[in-house]
């Protein structure tokens, strides 16, 4: 028999990715030995990292003004949302799991961003690999995953956080 969803370990924390500053430091290398050649590609340097800066400040201002709107929400406020007796009930361990596969996402640094289910994947939390996703949030819950694995088709229709719980959620158990 499968534990409660309330009982279930918290979401482990992503990989610390190394290749994203492995390009930084390579566009910042070209651009310190293109300075160190041409006098004037300090003022290139100067404008890229300026830029890095405003765009960090920007997204971090808005997951910020995100999170600020969503004061009071939870796990709770986020399982109540679905219809968990009706014809398409949903399994509550999938509701926890993508809870925690999202909350471990949508924290770049800043407060946690509560998930509501009409929150889309792609536009809101700039998310492009939903077969990941939902592969995460299969093995979490319990659920097989091979049917993206065969068939990536599957997860073509899943646009919102509520698309995934109805797809994970359709799937057998492990």
């Amino acid at each position: 028999m499968a534990t409660s969803s309330r009982w279930m370990r918290p979401a482990p924390p992503p990989p610390f990715p190394l290749w994203p500053w492995a390009i930084f430091a390579l566009y910042v290398g070209a651009l310190v030995i293109l300075a160190l050649w041409k006098p004037w590609a300090w003022l290139l340097l100067g404008a890229f990292v300026a830029l890095q800066v405003f765009f960090h400040r920007t997204d971090a201002r808005r997951w910020q003004q995100r999170a600020a709107a969503r004061t009071g929400e939870d796990i709770g406020t986020f399982a109540r949302s679905f219809d968990r007796k009706g014809a398409g009930a949903f399994d509550p361990r999938v509701i926890r799991a993508t809870w925690d596969a999202l909350a471990v996402e949508l924290q770049p640094g800043g407060p946690r961003v509560p998930v509501r289910p009409n929150d889309d994947l792609e536009e809101d939390f700039e998310i492009e690999y939903v077969d990941v996703l939902a592969t995460a949030v299969a093995q979490r819950a319990g659920r097989s995953a091979m049917a993206w694995e065969r068939t990536p088709s599957v997860l073509d229709g899943v646009l919102t956080v509520a698309d995934l719980v109805r797809v994970v959620s359709r799937q057998p158990s492990v």
